[in-house]
């Protein structure tokens, strides 16, 4: 059988030295074995016919169905899958009379460009229609484009991050003047594309609810990109936007585990903590 977490190796090490740094663990100076995280058997992976971390879409109704959108975070990367917060929060939604169905269409490392494509898939190609869409909005300079070339891997579909100076040596896409690619420009797109999924869905009758995660990455002095988005989001948007913000770090004590089990994302009282912010403010909405 195949060890999913032996074959991280050295990459192990490297991401628990920035784990340090991006959620407050001092993995560095732990024991691993000790560290506060899932066992192997913990975490399984099992997927779709489409290649998603989900319950099979052939089931997805108007009636009961809850439809979460967004990249490894949602996806539940490293993660036991009733742990991500999605699944958390349609347990704390069932706690009431009408019961709900959770279904994934998460991919790691994926941005807006190819959510909106998938959403659009399922529910004008495949006629598969949700109860409500919750989006977990990823960094918006995560893009999808296609190269005329192959890059090392065979792939031709290629997920490049612009404002990341540590891909600066992609002989692609980067130079010295791609790390400052117009701020504005990307986030008035990001707007226009969810515009867009907004009136998409809107007009079939299903519920969109947005929400952010701190795609940091700002320098010093400079606006969080978070706080950029929410002050200039447009007022159509408003209305679906959750006053919820996805943190990396958490105090809740709900789950022993401090980390997910790849010592590199969010643990399951970060979810926790998402799940219970979303479900009052859905609370509050209802009233």
């Amino acid at each position: 059988m195949l060890n999913f977490w032996d074959s991280f190796g050295d990459v192990l090490t490297i991401r628990a030295n920035k784990a340090t740094t991006e959620h407050g663990l001092d993995l560095r100076s732990l024991d691993r074995s000790k560290a506060k995280t899932y066992k192997e058997a913990d975490v399984v992976y099992r997927f779709n016919d489409f290649g998603f971390r989900s319950n099979d879409f052939s089931n997805i109704s108007k009636d009961d169905s809850l439809l979460f959108v967004g990249c490894s975070i949602t996806e539940g990367i490293g993660l036991p899958y009733e742990h991500i917060w999605s699944n958390q929060l349609t347990q704390m939604l069932n706690q009431g009379e009408k019961k709900f169905r959770a279904f994934n269409m998460s991919l790691a490392g994926t941005g807006l460009d190819t959510m909106f494509r998938n959403i659009f898939i399922l529910i004008k190609n495949l006629e598969k229609v949700p109860h409500s869409v919750f989006l977990l909005i990823p960094p918006l300079y995560r893009m999808e484009t296609f190269v005329s070339e192959k890059l090392e891997d065979d792939e031709f579909v290629y997920f490049f991050n612009p404002f990341n100076k540590r891909d600066s040596a992609n002989k692609f896409w980067h130079d010295k003047k791609t790390a400052n690619i117009n701020l504005r420009e990307r986030f008035h797109y990001a707007y226009g594309q969810l515009l867009f999924l907004q009136d998409f869905l809107e007009s079939r009758g299903i519920k969109l609810y947005i929400s952010l995660w701190d795609f940091g990455e700002y320098r010093p002095g400079e606006k969080r990109k978070l706080d950029y988005f929410k002050e200039n989001l447009p007022l159509p948007l408003r209305r679906d936007y959750l006053n919820s913000e996805f943190k990396k770090t958490s105090t809740s004590t709900e789950f022993p585990q401090e980390i997910a089990k790849d010592l590199f994302h969010p643990g399951p009282n970060s979810h926790f903590d998402f799940a219970v912010s979303v479900y009052n403010e859905l609370l509050k909405r209802e009233q």
